[in-house]
């Protein structure tokens, strides 16, 4: 991976330490690039490590207090990185466009863009995420926001930017209802 890319990492991590949204913590923040890098090496993308990074600092303004705009605020924050470990402006710029719209009711233009956009979609509905916040006592904000997921359920997957996204959601889909029902037997 390129020098400038893991320096950039290391800073990242650094913004997770005792961030306490255990929803879109450093955990959160690896999945999605998991799921991105499955993503990109399905549909050809070429540039693994540059969508890793992106997907690595998709919410990282949140660990800054960013909670509506952590999108934009997000980018920016990233961009600035890049450019501070002497990266170009193409790039920088780049790594903005992949992390500006990634939200859920965003309409991302950049290849980049699209594929942290459905990773992130796609950890929404990853199980061990809402066990551990099951698990921390998150109840009340949890129970809401795991209903809000559930109804997204319907939504999907015509939403997906890819075909390789909307097999994965097909895939973990039936796991996720199976999940909410016995949630919701124990509440």
């Amino acid at each position: 991976m390129n020098l400038a890319y893991n320096k950039s990492i290391s800073r990242l991590k650094r913004l997770y330490v005792d961030f306490p949204d255990i929803s879109h913590d450093w955990e959160h923040s690896k999945r999605v690039a998991r799921i991105s890098v499955a993503i990109a090496r399905n549909i050809g993308y070429q540039d693994i490590d540059f969508i890793k990074l992106a997907a690595l600092w998709h919410d990282s303004a949140r660990t800054q207090g960013f909670e509506a705009e952590h999108e934009k605020e997000g980018a920016q924050l990233a961009k600035n990185d890049l450019l501070n470990h002497g990266l170009d402006n193409l790039t920088a710029d780049k790594l903005y466009q992949a992390i500006r719209f990634h939200n859920i009711s965003d309409k991302p233009e950049a290849i980049e863009g699209k594929i942290v956009q459905d990773a992130d979609i796609l950890d929404l509905f990853n199980i061990s995420r809402w066990k551990k916040c099951r698990k921390s006592g998150w109840n009340n904000s949890y129970q809401t926001t795991f209903e809000d997921a559930y109804n997204l359920l319907e939504n999907y997957p015509e939403r997906f930017n890819f075909d390789y996204s909307k097999k994965i959601f097909n895939k973990i889909k039936t796991e996720f209802q199976h999940y909410f029902v016995r949630q919701n037997q124990n509440f």
